[in-house]
Formats: structure tokens, sequence, C-alpha cells
């Protein structure tokens, strides 16, 4: 037996999807890809910080490295001087700040500020964003 099927509703089977079905499909995508791109923009924003923070513990790590070879092998031309040219010997470019007590490392989109007191280093970074990445990280000799 055949299915009998009406003009009416061969009308309707033919004509496919309305506007209002077409618009609720369109923003279900829309809000969809969006989540999607700002899940992507945080993970490489976070990546991006994660980077930096092992770049400043890194250049820390090295200047601290670099004042305990000094204060223990100060030379004639004094300990600020043995610090510089020991720490030139490093991949970062030392700005000095003021004379021989505060520096400045520029590396990779970051600041790092190193103090350096009678016998203590402190040091700090920030981005570029201003983003505090490393918060005075303090060494003293014994």
């Amino acid at each position: 037996m055949r299915n009998k099927v009406n003009s009416r509703d061969k009308k309707r089977a033919s004509r496919g999807f309305t506007i209002v079905e077409v618009v609720v499909a369109l923003t279900v995508i829309v809000i969809v890809s969006a989540a999607g791109m700002m899940m992507v923009q945080s993970q490489i924003k976070a990546e991006q910080k994660v980077a930096q923070t092992i770049e400043a513990t890194n250049i820390a790590e090295n200047a601290i490295e670099c004042f305990r070879f000094a204060k223990n092998n100060e030379g004639s031309d004094g300990f600020e001087k043995t610090f510089e040219d020991t720490f030139g010997k490093t991949n970062y470019n030392l700005v000095t700040a003021t004379e021989g007590k505060e520096y400045l490392v520029y590396e990779s989109g970051l600041t790092v500020h190193i103090t350096i007191t009678d016998n203590k280093i402190e040091i700090s970074a920030v981005n570029s964003n201003g983003d505090t990445i490393l918060e005075e990280y303090t060494y003293t000799k014994q």
C-alpha cells in the first residue's frame, strides 16, 4: 500500500528552515565561538606570564650568584665593579640606575630591579603591562 501524501505536507517538507531557526542556530554558534576564543586568549596570557616568571627567576638567580661571588671575591675596584663584571658575563644586559646601588635588566618584556645594600640584594620584576612578576626577592649574605 502506498502512503498518501497530501499537497500541504509536500509544501511543508520542501520549504526548509524558517528565519527564526536560522537566527537561533547562528546565535548559538556565535556564543560558542566567543567562549572558545576567550578561553584560548586566556590560555595565551597565562602561558606568557609563566614564561616571564621563569625568565625573571633566572635573572634573579644569576644576580644572586653574581652577588655572592662579588662578596667573596671583591676586586681592587670594589664590590660593585666585581658584581657588574661578573653579571656582565651572563646573557643579560645590566644597566646601572645609580652609582653601584641600583641596577635594571630589560629582558623579554620584563624590567627587573636589582637593589644592593651592604650585605643584601633585593630583586623585583614587572612586565610591560605593569603586572608584578617577581616581588621583592631578597638574599642576605651572612
